[in-house]
């Protein structure tokens, strides 16, 4: 599959959260974790959506980001007893938003280049072609398939 030429992912266009889900602008702690808050659901949504990156399996964007909203949304208890800073329920779901336009491939639709020159460039229009089959057949290439890459990206003949 080519870069730009992700097809939607949901069902429907989906152009924002419902405003319903934005009236409340600040939660406590506790009672987002009474019962999980929307916009701690969206978020878990989109980074179950998130893609894995092949090129880094272990370090993958969608565990940051849920480690980072389980530290805002479930905050681990105080030795002094001192209140939880409240959640801005609306920026959360804002970076939700974000989230889910990033899986829609929104951005890359409205803005496409014309005749698409960014990813075809004039001086080797399969670079990002190849770039993707080499990717795709790094993880089955074996120990001397790798030296023979090598070796072959350090003597050039052309």
């Amino acid at each position: 599959m080519l870069i730009g030429q992700r097809t939607s992912i949901f069902p429907t266009p989906r152009d924002s959260i419902p405003s319903a889900s934005l009236e409340p602008l600040a939660v406590s702690h506790s009672a987002a974790t009474m019962s999980k808050s929307v916009a701690y659901k969206h978020l878990v949504r989109a980074l179950s959506l998130w893609p894995k990156d092949r090129l880094r399996p272990d370090c993958q964007l969608q565990d940051i980001l849920l480690a980072r909203a389980n530290k805002t949304f479930i905050p681990a208890a105080s030795a002094s007893g001192a209140p939880t800073p409240a959640i801005n329920e609306r920026a959360e779901l804002e970076n939700a938003n974000a989230l889910y336009s990033l899986l829609d491939n929104r951005y890359a639709l409205r803005y496409q280049p014309r005749k698409n020159l960014l990813m075809r460039p004039a001086s080797n229009p399969d670079h990002y072609n190849d770039i993707i089959e080499e990717i795709d057949a790094a993880p089955s290439r074996g120990m001397w398939g790798r030296i023979r890459n090598r070796l072959s990206g350090l003597l050039r003949f052309s």
